[in-house]
């Protein structure tokens, strides 16, 4: 399947809803957890941006858990919108882990420690946060844990394509 496919078919499931993307290798501990935790026990360099504190993902900064809204997300436009952005670098996979896990969040289970993309974003620009990264328009964040039990569903995507996996154990 080439990527261009691959990425189309994803964004046909990732544009409905509220997703938390990971590797296969931390969903394991999720499910064991039963939690996707803020503060995850990992060792810094399988964190994103995690050699400093003053460079810390700004969803970290704030104490939250990254979630990606992509319902109006489209590629090019994004791409000319945010520049800077690095969303080829996880969607609709990570390369450097082979296979990414999105989990879909329920909605209904969000309430009001969830940012919304938009409001995220003001927010950072607020804050003068500028130094700690963010996926403008696309990422909001939930401020505290997230319980599984509070998610619908779990994708496994990578280039062998695309597959609903078990949120349990």
């Amino acid at each position: 399947m080439c990527s261009s496919e691959l990425l189309q078919q994803a964004l046909e499931y990732l544009k409905i809803g509220v997703w938390h993307s990971t590797s296969r290798e931390r969903f394991s501990s999720i499910k064991n957890d039963g939690i996707i935790r803020v503060e995850p026990s990992l060792a810094k360099s399988e964190r994103w941006k995690a050699q400093d504190a003053n460079y810390y993902p700004y969803v970290r900064k704030i104490g939250g858990v990254s979630l990606f809204v992509l319902n109006d997300f489209n590629p090019e436009v994004y791409s000319n919108a945010c520049p800077m952005s690095s969303w080829q670098t996880f969607i609709p996979f990570r390369k450097n882990w082979g296979a990414s896990v999105w989990i879909k969040v329920r909605p209904d289970q969000l309430g009001e420690k969830f940012i919304k993309p938009s409001a995220l974003w003001e927010r950072q620009d607020h804050e003068k946060a500028w130094r700690h990264t963010l996926m403008p328009r696309i990422e909001g964040a939930l401020l505290g844990d997230i319980k599984l039990e509070q998610c619908d569903m779990a994708l496994d995507i990578s280039e062998d394509g695309i597959r609903e996996i078990s949120l349990s154990n």
